[in-house]
């Protein structure tokens, strides 16, 4: 077997091994993913339902996350948690500004005015992006601390977030 075998094999047997030893009510690394997913999916513009995220028996960090997500009713409609609302509201003007070529998606999940722009259309982006960018930290923060995940999964939703972001920032759908 050769060393990089040999390493994938050791790395497959600790990541075995971190969720065999992860309690059952604890949140779990494809509970993280999906929440992860849903709230950018909500945020883009996308539907999703709240039931997608209510994992049954998924614990207390997962029902915290599942009380959060169902957000209020106004009638018989649903209305996302405010601060994915206010993400999903600002999204036509970012995708228009991505679409355009003023903002660009960065490898890690953020958003940047694009170089080179002219100083009056960087004053017009540059408080679009500050706000998106500020809301993506602070719902991250708030889902870590609802899910109260250990480190390993924690690590798990920071790399889905990353990607669920990178992929529909770039998408143009």
């Amino acid at each position: 077997m050769t060393a990089v075998g040999r390493g994938a094999l050791l790395a497959a047997a600790l990541v075995l091994a971190a969720c065999l030893g992860r309690p059952s009510q604890a949140w779990q690394p494809e509970q993280a993913e999906a929440v992860a997913w849903w709230v950018e999916d909500l945020a883009h513009g996308r539907h999703r339902l709240p039931a997608e995220i209510d994992f049954v028996d998924g614990g207390p960090g997962a029902a915290r996350i599942a009380r959060w997500a169902a957000g209020q009713r106004l009638g018989e409609r649903w209305q996302p948690p405010s601060a994915v609302q206010r993400r999903r509201e600002r999204w036509p003007a970012l995708a228009a500004a991505l679409a355009e070529g003023s903002i660009q998606a960065t490898d890690d999940g953020w958003l940047a005015p694009a170089v080179g722009l002219a100083p009056e259309r960087r004053a017009a982006i540059e408080p679009l992006v500050e706000q998106e960018n500020a809301a993506r930290a602070l719902l991250d923060q708030l889902l870590l601390t609802l899910g109260a995940p250990d480190p390993e999964v924690e690590r798990v939703y920071r790399a889905a977030v990353r990607a669920a972001r990178v992929a529909l920032d770039r998408a143009r759908d």
